[in-house]
């Protein structure tokens, strides 16, 4: 798809931790993320662009992985927009089936958690810098977008 045809990018964004702050035999939780960037024409064409696995070790809750995983996102798609040269007007919109994760960013929920604090305000600085929103979704249409 040329950049010129290009109307929109949906991103689907999800994180989690398979133990949730419990160390498995190994001692380390298993932390995951993973986000799918899906280009969208002006004629409603819709290509799959790019699609990222993440493991965060050293992340011992869901919301944590979720958090950094919505940071790996809007980072790649700020440094594909750089590198592709796309016009500004292109919408931006970061899908993510977590309701408090959403309030937070879009100010509806305060963030308690002090180690989420400095990643809710990373988020927020890129969505102003890409012009972009974060919006609830479906967990059924991230978990056939993501597989988990």
């Amino acid at each position: 798809m040329k950049v010129s045809e290009l109307k929109m990018l949906s991103v689907l964004s999800d994180g989690g931790c398979k133990n949730n702050g419990n160390v498995n035999g190994s001692g380390i939780t298993q932390a995951y993320g993973s986000f799918a960037v899906t280009a969208i024409s002006k004629d409603g064409i819709r290509e799959i662009g790019h699609h990222e696995h993440l493991e965060f070790p050293e992340t011992k809750t869901s919301p944590e992985a979720e958090y950094r995983t919505l940071v790996a996102a809007t980072l790649y798609v700020g440094q594909l927009m750089e590198r592709m040269n796309w016009p500004d007007d292109i919408k931006i919109v970061f899908g993510v089936d977590a309701k408090l994760l959403v309030d937070q960013i879009n100010g509806h929920a305060k963030v308690k958690a002090e180690h989420l604090k400095e990643y809710n305000l990373t988020i927020k600085g890129r969505l102003v810098a890409l012009n972009a929103t974060v919006t609830k979704v479906e967990r059924q249409i991230v978990k056939d977008a993501l597989g988990h």
